[in-house]
């Protein structure tokens, strides 16, 4: 009996220590993510606003996350490009989810997106922002990041 509890706890050992040794090479290749990305005449960056509503009645003050793929050139990149998924990142910890069906393109330069239902990190902490988009004429999909955002407090 005792030996097949250490072979259990042994295992799951094992186990918990690949998975953070993937987590850390998953933070490593999201962190190689370019903050501007140039294609056919676009110039790709991305803005983000993180977010924690503590507004009475708003819930459990969940995580939220808005990005912004800009084209700075502003060249029209709403049937070019869409956006896909996101990866807010602290320090070893990622938040990784699919953008809501929300979307707001209030210029023909920009695409716009929310996330939801993130994680209960402290209000000011430190994060970095990846965005992983679709070019659709060629279907290539690319990340590109912003770094050191701030998690903001809405009461």
């Amino acid at each position: 009996m005792k030996q097949n509890i250490f072979k259990t706890v042994f295992l799951f050992s094992i186990a918990s220590l690949s998975l953070i040794g993937c987590k850390k090479e998953e933070v490593k290749e999201l962190m190689n993510s370019p903050t501007h990305i140039e294609i056919d005449g676009f110039y790709l960056e991305l803005e983000a606003y993180i977010w924690r509503d503590f507004m009475p009645g708003s819930g459990d003050s969940k995580m939220m996350s808005n990005n912004r793929l800009i084209d700075r050139n502003q060249n029209d990149i709403s049937n070019r490009f869409e956006l896909l998924k996101q990866y807010v990142i602290k320090k070893n910890k990622i938040w990784e989810t699919d953008y809501s069906s929300e979307s707001y393109n209030s210029d023909i330069y920009v695409l716009e997106n929310t996330s939801r239902e993130g994680p209960l990190w402290d209000i000011g902490e430190k994060v970095d922002v990846i965005c992983q988009f679709r070019d659709i004429s060629t279907e290539t999909e690319y990340k590109i990041m912003v770094e050191n955002q701030t998690i903001n407090r809405t009461d």
